[in-house]
């Protein structure tokens, strides 16, 4: 069982582009059965992807995009170690999931700050349409 905040990692799931993709985190931001309105999509997950800062220079381009936010190992509480001190989440896309479709694990979560200051990133991404909603595993 996973709450709001938590960080899981799902087995299998279908990319933005339709594509099957194996092993990835996100960052959960909604566990309650729910439909999207106007469509007959029903779906009980709603999580943020992340992926590791592997270079400075990468880490650069992470910190000018408005719809990527940095996360730092003291930004989680429960995770276990990693190859990589920094992350970021994709604030911009927005996966929807049906739990019984999918198979994952919780690996830690956000501390309450860092969650916040999502929800503010969150917040002002769409307060400017620029969120994307990804139906493709729902």
């Amino acid at each position: 069982m996973c709450q709001i905040g938590d960080i899981i990692k799902i087995e299998n799931y279908k990319g933005d582009d339709g594509v099957e993709v194996g092993r990835h985190s996100f960052v959960v931001l909604a566990t309650e059965n729910d439909t999207i309105q106007g469509l007959e999509v029903e779906f009980d997950l709603v999580g943020t992807p992340m992926s590791s800062i592997k270079s400075e220079q990468q880490r650069e381009k992470v910190e000018k995009d408005v719809g990527l936010m940095i996360i730092r190992t003291n930004d989680q509480n429960g995770m276990p170690a990693s190859n990589y001190e920094e992350s970021f989440i994709k604030t911009r896309l927005m996966y929807y999931f049906k739990k019984s479709n999918i198979e994952y694990s919780v690996l830690g979560s956000l501390n309450t700050e860092t969650f916040l200051a999502l929800q503010e990133k969150l917040k002002y991404l769409d307060e400017r349409n620029m969120i994307r909603q990804v139906l493709t595993n729902v």
